[in-house]
């Protein structure tokens, strides 16, 4: 992982595109945006996860599994495809 500027990033954009390396931007010293470099698969996974917002869902099912307020597989499966849906 590499971090850089916004000012050094604004200056060579195509110098961190050409990275296999996470880049993080910074600015005045704080993260503000990764560029992450991926494969075509991968991208496919990181958008489907973004549109139905899996990684949000699954930390859900596990506050509510550590709480037995579990839910049916029909009823999960059903919540699932009305997400695909919109």
């Amino acid at each position: 992982m590499k971090f850089a500027s916004v000012k050094d990033f604004s200056q060579s954009p195509s110098k961190f595109f050409q990275l296999k390396d996470t880049v993080i931007l910074t600015k005045n010293g704080k993260p503000i945006r990764a560029i992450v470099s991926m494969s075509e698969e991968e991208l496919e996974d990181f958008i489907l996860a973004q549109h139905l917002n899996l990684e949000q869902d699954a930390k859900k099912a596990l506050k509510f599994s550590a709480q037995n307020k579990n839910i049916s597989s029909e009823k999960l499966r059903a919540k699932f495809i009305k997400k695909a849906e919109l």
